[in-house]
């Protein structure tokens, strides 16, 4: 789900549907209301700290493997690689990615055959960071 405004209340509905229709649903959103846990639910059930530093360590060893440099990652890529990980590792059948603030550029564009993909209103609040016009924005 990407956009201005609305992706919260968006991907909470869809993720309420899909659950209301017996599916195991798998959620990322950010930023976190309460606390980074609540970013990633299956079920809207929060992931557990001890899962995070499992996949923590099991990414921060792949990308060692294949020479990669894990600082750079932002923190935000790091939360969607969790979730992503953790999504797989729980066989969810569906899974709603919020997009984050990078447009085009989003991490959350990895995965490259979206089922669906939903705009909510687009505003001028991604201005400077996805274009400098409105246009630019929504593209």
């Amino acid at each position: 789900i990407a956009g201005t405004n609305g992706i919260r209340s968006t991907g909470t509905m869809l993720k309420s549907i899909l659950q209301e229709s017996q599916y195991h649903v798998g959620h990322f959103s950010a930023p976190a209301i309460q606390d980074d846990l609540t970013m990633i639910t299956i079920d809207g059930q929060p992931i557990g700290q001890k899962d995070v530093v499992k996949i923590v360590h099991e990414i921060t060893l792949q990308i060692k493997k294949h020479d990669g440099d894990f600082s750079l990652l932002s923190t935000f890529e790091w939360w969607v690689l969790i979730a992503l990980v953790y999504f797989a590792q729980q066989d969810t059948q569906f899974v709603i990615l919020e997009e984050g603030p990078g447009g085009s550029n989003d991490v959350t564009n990895a995965v490259r055959t979206p089922y669906l993909i939903a705009y909510t209103k687009i505003s001028v609040d991604n201005i400077c960071s996805t274009g400098s016009t409105l246009k630019q924005v929504a593209k």
